[in-house]
């Protein structure tokens, strides 16, 4: 059965947010399931990095290849948790308060 998110035009997006759990259509243990195994990747990442740093000779080189792969990390880590609580309050918010045409027509006329 074809629907809205079968189409071409939602295929990419949904198989990239299907992979790291974000997709907000997916079986909600899928979607669990995805979404710790892949914090347990970030995690394992960082770790990793910070232990290499912390058992490394502190000279400028090894540093800076540490940091040029640990700050990008931690940056991808901070935006794919709140990517993941903004879908989960967008969806919230979108079922609260659904505007229908007729209503939002009336409001924008107001204004």
């Amino acid at each position: 059965m074809e629907t809205i998110f079968t189409t071409p035009y939602y295929r990419l997006n949904r198989l990239f947010l299907s992979t790291v759990g974000i997709w907000p259509y997916d079986d909600p243990r899928d979607s669990l399931i995805r979404k710790i195994s892949t914090y347990i990747g970030f995690t394992m990442i960082v770790l990793s990095q910070i232990f290499a740093l912390i058992k490394s000779d502190f000279t400028l080189r090894v540093i800076s290849t540490i940091f040029s792969f640990l700050i990008p990390s931690l940056c991808l880590f901070t935006s794919y948790y709140t990517a993941s609580y903004q879908v989960k309050n967008c969806l919230l918010t979108l079922d609260e308060g659904y505007v229908g045409t007729h209503e939002l027509r009336l409001v924008l006329f107001n204004f």
